[in-house]
């Protein structure tokens, strides 16, 4: 059994790949910032106490 790759098959599994990458980093990016936002920074009033 051959197997036959055509320049339009690479190019449509190159754009979906792409697509893929895309949305796949949109989702990440929104994931992460919305749990950064979430997290209170600490304060530290004096030499060595930290206030959350």
């Amino acid at each position: 059994m051959t197997v036959t790759c055509s320049f339009s098959l690479l190019l449509r599994l190159l754009v979906w790949l792409s697509v893929t990458a895309l949305i796949a980093g949109v989702l990440l990016a929104g994931g992460s910032a919305t749990t950064s936002e979430d997290k209170s920074p600490s304060v530290v009033r004096t030499r060595g106490e930290e206030v959350r």
